[in-house]
């Protein structure tokens, strides 16, 4: 048995919940109520379409990737599984990208000790500016998080020093996969300009 009550014949529901006489109601409210929840349970069944879209064009996407590796032996897409496919005319264009999101564990406090470690014995002058470097890499934003993309990039200097080497690779420890995201985007090369654009399936940026 339903726990809502029924709505008196003749009546609408106000966002206090209570039961409002229609003929109480005036005239552009009922227009402005109807078209509103006409429009929105429209864009619903969109949004539900989006969803099942962009599985099924997925879905696809991996299955022709996998008929090319068992029926032809071929071999396309990256190692996290992205892909970019064509027509035969150049037309159009698929990408379809997976995205990680990652964060730190607590072995980045070990990684940030042992770096500061090897600055403090080396000489000053160059290492300073490399004391710079790691200082803003460890800086926190206005909500408290640390931007992975610089402390990663610590990773790509070429210091062959134990104590660095050692620090990289707490620094690799730390790294934990938060979550990941699939993207699929599609393209038609433009007419005038020869440079493939999106069509866009964003309904702000239509």
């Amino acid at each position: 048995m339903s726990n809502e009550l029924a709505i008196p014949e003749g009546c609408w529901v106000n966002p206090k919940g209570h039961f409002i006489p229609v003929s109480a109601i005036s005239v552009p409210k009922q227009l402005e109520s109807e078209l509103v929840e006409r429009l929105c349970s429209q864009a619903r069944e969109n949004s539900q379409w989006m969803k099942m879209f962009k599985a099924d064009a997925i879905s696809e996407v991996d299955s022709f990737r996998d008929l090319l590796a068992d029926n032809y032996e071929v071999t396309r897409g990256g190692k996290k599984g992205n892909l970019t496919l064509h027509s035969y005319d150049g037309r159009f264009r698929i990408v379809k990208q997976r995205s990680e999101h990652v964060g730190f564990g607590p072995e980045l406090q070990i990684a940030k000790q042992l770096i500061d470690q090897c600055i403090n014995e080396w000489s000053e002058g160059a290492n300073e500016n490399l004391r710079i470097i790691v200082n803003r890499a460890f800086e926190v934003d206005k909500k408290g998080k640390i931007s992975t993309a610089r402390v990663l990039e610590l990773r790509t200097y070429k210091i062959d020093h134990p104590d660095w080497i050692k620090a990289m690779e707490a620094l690799s420890e730390a790294v934990i996969a938060l979550d990941t995201a699939t993207y699929i985007r599609f393209y038609e090369r433009s007419e005038l300009t020869g440079e493939y654009e999106p069509i866009v399936l964003h309904m702000a940026k239509v």
